[in-house]
C-alpha cells in the first residue's frame, strides 16, 4: 500500500501554496465555474453515491472497496458521525462529483470518489477534494490521507493525487 497525506496543521494559504502549479491552476478554473459543494449524511445520498460508484467500477473495469463493506462501515459510523458525504453541483444543480470521506481520530481518508464526464471537464475533482481538505481542517483533522496511489494500475489518479504534494509513504507489506 502506498499513499500520501497532507499535514492540515498548516494555514489554508500554506496548503494552497503547497499544491503543484497545474493542480492550483485547475482549482482556480473550477472556482470560476460557479460550482457549489454540499455535505449531508442522508441514507439516500449514501445509496446514490454507492450506485454511481458501482456503475463507475463496471464502466472503468476496476475493483476497489466492496460496497457491502462500505454499507457495514456506514452502520458502524452513523452514531459517531465520522462518515461524510460530499457532492459538487454546477450552477444548474446537476451533480458533477461526489466523495465519501471517513474521519478516524486526527486523520481522514476518502474511500469513494465519483465524477461525471462533465464534472471532469469543469475540474470538479479538484474543487471537491480541495473543499473536503478545508472542511476536514475546520473539523480539527490534522492529517488528510489521499487514499492510495498506484502508478501501475491508476497512473492518472496517481498524477492527480501527487499534485496535492503530500508526504508519500509505503507500508511494509505482509510477511510470512
Amino acid at each position: 500500500w502506498q499513499s500520501s497525506w497532507m499535514d492540515l496543521n498548516k494555514s489554508k494559504e500554506e496548503l494552497r501554496k503547497q499544491l503543484s502549479k497545474n493542480w492550483r491552476k485547475n482549482l482556480g478554473r473550477a472556482e470560476k465555474n460557479e460550482l457549489t459543494i454540499e455535505s449531508d449524511n442522508k441514507n439516500e445520498t449514501f445509496a446514490w453515491i454507492l450506485k454511481l460508484y458501482k456503475e463507475m467500477q463496471v464502466e472503468n473495469k476496476f475493483s476497489a472497496i466492496p460496497c457491502e463493506l462500505l454499507i457495514e462501515l456506514r452502520k458502524e459510523l452513523l452514531q459517531s458521525h465520522e462518515m461524510y458525504l460530499f457532492i459538487v453541483h454546477n450552477n444548474n444543480g446537476a451533480p458533477l462529483a461526489a466523495q465519501i470521506v471517513v474521519r478516524h481520530g486526527l486523520a481522514s481518508i476518502p474511500l469513494v470518489s465519483w465524477r461525471s464526464k462533465k464534472g471532469q471537464k469543469l475540474y470538479a475533482p479538484n474543487y471537491i477534494l480541495w473543499n473536503i481538505i478545508l472542511a476536514m481542517k475546520d473539523l480539527g483533522v490534522q492529517w488528510f490521507d489521499h487514499g492510495g496511489i498506484d502508478e501501475e494500475n491508476t497512473p492518472n489518479i496517481t498524477k492527480f493525487k501527487r499534485g496535492l504534494r503530500g508526504e508519500e509513504y509505503t507500508l511494509v507489506g505482509e510477511w510470512i
